[in-house]
């Protein structure tokens, strides 16, 4: 090898060893350096330069995995994703038949069993009122409705929770309940009647509500709009258990009733009832359910009748009526962070519209939508013999 191309190679092995060294220096080098070097370029008055925006402040589309699991992101994998949306329309369908099918889908099964369970206990009353209501004795029928009632309500109340429950078997779990107790409100009504057994058809109702968490009540009135009807309540109760959840209670509850029908049946009724209430937030049982709340009614009540003959002056005396037995069985969730959604199914509650033998009790579904932090519009359907409409504004003056 000459003495020519072996300077040749040393320049170009030089070269190399030193664009290597520059390289790494480069990149070891800190930001400090960075900055140095702008403070040497001339400045234009006014301007400065750019910030770097705290992590808080940059696009979701710069933070690490890391970084958005620690500020409470979830994700999902589309295989999760499909697997709720199949097991939901299950619940939906086969659920009708088989109870808790869409939990087991997707790996709840407590809460299958649970829901199985329900469904086994539904049958059973509903099979039982059957056979009691066979016997055609006054007592017997009396337990046979109540039996029924329970039974189909029971019915229900586990198939929505399965069908929901599924939907939002995920991580990110239900929106908080928004139908939580506040202090002090009132709520105005037009309700709308479609009923064959009596001329009422258009009413106004007013009602104040007040809860200190232990203790709550109400006063109500309703009106008909033609003067032939007017109704006056009150309930107090008083919460002997109060969960961590606002959500689970329960309750022991007084109430009464007075109404005066002016129309072609001149009489006046009074009810006084005692229940116990309970409810509870499925999330003190099954995570993935908090916010979904159930709860039940129960009592005993008396009515009182006093007929008023139109063309009689005769005082008549007040007559006791037939004992009953109020009842309600209900949910509800919030559909969204302002939309809640409540389903009943009552009897002996002081409905206007009737039940029959051919219907055990009234179902009712309320929406209840948050628009303001003290104002509530409410809409509300009601479905026994005939069926209600109505709305509402909720108005609170007092909240927690």
């Amino acid at each position: 090898m000459d003495k020519n191309r072996l300077v040749s190679w040393g320049w170009l092995l030089g070269i190399v060893l030193w664009l290597g060294f520059a390289q790494a220096a480069g990149a070891q080098e800190p930001p400090v350096a960075q900055t140095s070097q702008t403070e040497d370029v001339p400045r234009v008055p006014g301007a400065e330069p750019e910030a770097v925006p705290p992590p808080s402040s940059r696009a979701l589309s710069e933070w690490t995995y890391e970084e958005l699991i620690a500020e409470g992101f979830v994700f999902e994998d589309a295989a999760s994703a499909q697997s709720r949306a199949v097991g939901t329309l299950l619940g939906a369908t086969a659920g009708l038949v088989l109870r808790g099918i869409g939990h087991w889908y997707v790996d709840d099964y407590p809460t299958a069993a649970t829901l199985l369970g329900a469904q086994v206990l539904s049958l059973g009353l509903l099979g039982t009122g059957l056979v009691m209501g066979a016997w055609d004795e006054a007592e017997s029928s009396a337990l046979a409705e109540s039996a029924m009632f329970l039974g189909a309500g029971l019915f229900v109340v586990s198939y929505a929770v399965d069908v929901l429950g599924t939907a939002y078997s995920d991580e990110l779990g239900l929106p908080t309940n928004s139908l939580e107790p506040r202090r002090l409100g009132l709520q105005l009504r037009y309700i709308y009647i479609q009923e064959d057994t009596h001329d009422l058809r258009h009413l106004l109702n007013g009602e104040l509500r007040a809860d200190f968490r232990r203790v709550f009540g109400n006063i109500r009135t309703v009106q008909d709009v033609y003067l032939n009807m007017e109704s006056y309540g009150a309930q107090v109760g008083w919460r002997v258990l109060q969960g961590q959840s606002n959500l689970t209670w329960a309750a022991v509850e007084l109430e009464g009733n007075f109404q005066r029908w002016k129309g072609a049946s001149r009489y006046d009724r009074m009810d006084a009832g005692l229940l116990l209430g309970v409810s509870l937030d499925l999330g003190d049982v099954f995570r993935h359910l908090e916010n979904f709340a159930v709860g039940a009614h129960f009592g005993v009540g008396q009515r009182l009748l006093h007929h008023r003959p139109e063309n009689s002056e005769e005082s008549t005396r007040w007559v006791r009526g037939k004992a009953y037995l109020p009842m309600e069985l209900f949910t509800h969730m919030n559909l969204t962070e302002s939309l809640n959604a409540r389903f009943a199914y009552s009897r002996g509650r002081n409905h206007f519209v009737r039940i029959d033998s051919h219907v055990e009790g009234l179902s009712t579904l309320e929406f209840v939508y948050k628009s303001a932090r003290n104002l509530d519009l409410v809409f509300r359907g009601e479905f026994g013999e005939g069926f209600a409409l109505s709305g509402a504004l909720n108005l609170w003056f007092w909240d927690r």
